[in-house]
């Protein structure tokens, strides 16, 4: 959750610059400032969600491939020593 919130502030801060950096006259003809806002929150938001839900599935992967070798190996150690 807070990777994809940190990821959000980056991209707003980067998205303002970039904003701020244009000439003048795009806001007086091509964008109000209602569109900007909207449009910034909009794709903010989906790509926040986006980084949240999506940053655990590796551990969700990588967790039971580790499980099940500690325990084949734990396995393999007691099938040929014994107890």
């Amino acid at each position: 959750m807070h990777t994809g919130e940190r990821q959000a502030a980056k991209m707003r801060m980067a998205y303002l610059k970039s904003m701020l950096s244009q000439d003048i006259s795009l806001f007086d003809t091509e964008a109000s400032t209602g569109e900007v806002i909207a449009a910034i929150t909009s794709d903010i938001i989906v790509v926040q969600d986006a980084i949240s839900e999506k940053a655990c599935i590796p551990l969700l992967i990588i967790y039971p491939f580790f499980s099940l070798f500690s325990f084949l190996f734990l396995f393999q150690y007691v099938c040929v020593n014994g107890f």
